[in-house]
């Protein structure tokens, strides 16, 4: 029986040997073998039409004899059940015949994590679950509940399993146990850029009125028990809360770098983060080939997203409609390496990216966006970044930036944070959406945030704070107020930065700290020595003549909204060592007229 056409042939039953891989779970193990396995030989005609290229027949998993898991367990005294993860993709997807475990990447035992339903097995070797409702978005379907009933004769009429949208749930055996199909399960793409919902009609009065096809169970682990008569199936995870990014600091660049997951297959790739950057953009000529990625058209929802952030050519070789929708025409967006200047114009690319879901203490499994809006660049522009990194992570305002992407497809609240490690043999973490932010020693950080607004730069996306006043040991410093004020050019104020190394100051500003910090520590009875460069200010960490201990350098408060919420900068962030027994000041002249008055720096931000 082929049930692609639907048509049928007599057929010889045969025997011969069988070779199936072995496993533990997790590895490959051995072939072994079944010497006399049965099948049928049936004539070539039934295998014209409908089988992919190359096929050479059909392998039965029905609750027969002779189907493939009952030989099996037969022949090797293991529990009649099999488990299947159909893939989405071309490759990765898997059968295991026998008991757990079921180890799936990214080397999570799913057989730890399921979920049982009572099943039924039809005269044809069918399975069948009880489907007792339908809900979306937790409210139920109205329905006629007779369709649903399991009728225990020949004719069964029932639910038969077959080969940023509101859930859908199938309630089963219980309101508490449901089947919960997501959007990458009950959506499909019709073509590039149009979903549609996978569910078709199948008219009045079918033999089963609901069949759960293929698509439905992509990407989820399905096991069937066939001595217990019960399906059994890996729970869906819910949309992650939280995402995170672990962070690293390269050593001559003194560059902050993260691995984002991207593609098909999934491939890790380094990039650099600019907490300024307004997209992800990457050098798309490092080999890496992804069958899930797609260039962006001229007038595209996703070009329109991009061009939000800045003005820039694209539609160039065909300009204006219809042509723009020429499938040749890819929307252009200009990318910039912003720490050498270099500017190049990058295509409009969607493609699958995945970032580890988190609890805020625990890592959870690997969160998949299917369509990430990115930009493809010349391998030229990754010049400049860290050995390894090929492109940038922005984590600007911006709508196609990482922070606003991830909240948007993931439903959480759109905020993320950030802890930079302060030095190369520590990691840091980026989390995207609330907390709690479980750091070492076991602290959730969350609960002794202080908080203080963002200001909002109508002609930038970056993160502007509100300084209000500088204090060094707690004496206000002289500044002209109107410099920590945007102005009606968008140049002024507090901008936070991940691409200067050190904290840059307007050059009044920078004056004015530099004296008053100076000024306070020889009161401190600090030792003051020639300047580094490229820093002005520095001192002797020697400890003085028979003492333990040197005197402390002074401590900077950037005052906030009132008086009592500031930004306070310990030595360990205000001063950065040149060698054993000196340490400078890590603030910078910017100059006069500089677009922000204050650039917080990396050292301000660990």
């Amino acid at each position: 029986w082929n049930p692609i056409t639907r048509r049928g042939a007599t057929s010889e039953i045969a025997t011969d040997v069988l070779l199936i891989q072995s496993t533990l779970g997790s590895n490959p193990g051995p072939l072994v073998k079944v010497p006399s396995f049965l099948f049928t030989c049936v004539p070539s005609f039934l295998l014209q039409n409908g089988f992919p290229y190359g096929a050479q027949g059909v392998v039965g998993f029905g609750h027969t004899p002779i189907a493939l898991p009952t030989q099996l367990a037969s022949h090797f005294g293991f529990p009649p059940k099999f488990a299947l993860c159909l893939s989405p993709d071309p490759v990765n997807g898997v059968i295991f015949i026998g008991d757990g475990p079921y180890i799936m990447l990214p080397g999570i035992n799913v057989s730890q994590n399921l979920l049982f339903s009572p099943s039924m097995v039809s005269p044809q070797g069918e399975y069948f679950i009880e489907v007792t409702s339908i809900k979306i978005n937790g409210k139920a379907v109205p329905l006629n509940i007779s369709f649903l009933s399991i009728h225990k004769s020949g004719n069964i009429s029932s639910t038969r399993l077959g080969a940023g949208v509101p859930p859908i749930e199938l309630v089963l055996c219980s309101p508490n146990v449901s089947w919960s199909i997501f959007g990458a399960n009950s959506m499909v793409m019709a073509r590039h850029g149009v979903l549609c919902l996978a569910f078709v009609d199948g008219g009045l009065n079918p033999s089963n009125d609901i069949v759960i096809g293929t698509h439905q169970f992509e990407d989820k682990l399905l096991q069937f028990d066939l001595a217990k008569s019960r399906l059994v199936s890996s729970q869906s995870p819910s949309s992650p809360t939280a995402l995170v990014l672990p962070v690293t600091k390269h050593a001559s660049t003194l560059q902050y770098l993260t691995k984002i997951s991207q593609g098909t297959p999934l491939v890790s790739t380094n990039v650099v983060i600019d907490l300024e950057g307004q997209f992800l953009w990457i050098s798309c000529n490092s080999g890496n080939v992804s069958s899930t990625h797609h260039y962006a058209h001229c007038n595209s929802t996703q070009c329109s997203l991009a061009h939000e952030t800045q003005t820039c050519s694209h539609c160039l070789s065909k300009p204006g409609p219809p042509q723009c929708n020429n499938d040749d025409n890819t929307c252009l967006l200009l990318s910039e390496n912003v720490f050498t200047g270099r500017v190049s114009s990058g295509d409009l690319s969607e493609d699958v990216i995945g970032i580890q879901s988190t609890d805020g203490l625990n890592p959870g499994p690997l969160a998949i966006l299917p369509q990430f809006i990115f930009s493809c660049v010349p391998a030229f522009l990754s010049q400049g970044l860290a050995s390894g990194a090929t492109g940038i992570a922005g984590l600007g305002q911006a709508k196609i930036g990482l922070p606003l992407q991830l909240s948007t497809s993931f439903n959480f609240s759109k905020k993320f944070a950030m802890c930079l490690p302060p030095s190369t043999s520590s990691v840091g973490v980026i989390f995207f959406g609330d907390g709690p932010y479980v750091l070492l020693p076991n602290i959730d950080i969350s609960k002794i945030l202080i908080y203080t607004p963002l200001i909002i730069n109508k002609h930038s996306h970056d993160h502007y704070i509100g300084v209000k006043s500088i204090r060094v040991n707690g004496n206000k410093i002289p500044i002209k107020t109107s410099l920590l004020l945007i102005n009606s050019r968008g140049n002024g104020g507090t901008k936070i930065s991940t691409v200067n190394p050190y904290t840059v100051l307007e050059t009044s500003i920078y004056r004015s700290l530099a004296e008053s910090f100076i000024k306070e520590a020889l009161r401190g009875n600090a030792t003051k020595v020639s300047s580094v460069a490229p820093f002005e200010v520095c001192f002797s960490t020697k400890s003085n003549e028979g003492n333990l201990l040197r005197p402390a350098l002074p401590i900077i408060d950037l005052v906030l909204q009132t008086n009592k919420v500031f930004w306070r900068i310990f030595e360990t962030n205000s001063m950065v060592p040149v060698n054993n027994d000196i340490a400078c000041l890590a603030f910078m002249d910017g100059g006069y007229n500089p677009e922000a008055s204050i650039v917080l720096d990396k050292l301000c931000l660990f």
